[in-house]
């Protein structure tokens, strides 16, 4: 659970730093509820690798590991990725509501995974 309140802390962060840029949309966006899947996938992923332990170095390359198979599978780019996610958190409207989804998935992988 720390991992996930730094994730979402790091969200947050991301949020308000992007708060006044202008929001357009970009090419090949994801739509939300796949962006909301994918963000979902990626933050139990990473929580993951980096509560196994080990080095450093070796959740890095994990981590790297990960978003190439990520991508591959799922046929998209990383730039599509990151843009699509720029997009969802660039809306002082819509990006609590987004996070909220994620944060509930969450929940709810959780509850499913511990058996409540």
């Amino acid at each position: 659970m720390k991992r996930l309140a730094l994730l979402l802390s790091s969200l947050l962060l991301f949020l308000f730093s992007c708060k006044n840029a202008e929001k357009e949309v970009p090419e090949n966006l994801i739509d939300h509820d796949t962006m909301v899947d994918y963000v979902v996938e990626c933050w139990l992923a990473e929580s993951a690798i980096h509560n196994f332990g080990g080095k450093y170095e070796k959740q890095q390359q994990e981590t790297v590991t990960f978003y190439n198979d990520f991508f591959k599978r799922h046929n998209i780019t990383k730039e599509q990725f990151i843009h699509s996610l720029e997009y969802y958190m660039n809306d002082n409207v819509n990006t609590p509501i987004f996070i909220e989804e994620c944060k509930q998935r969450l929940e709810e992988e959780k509850d499913e995974y511990i058996g409540e």
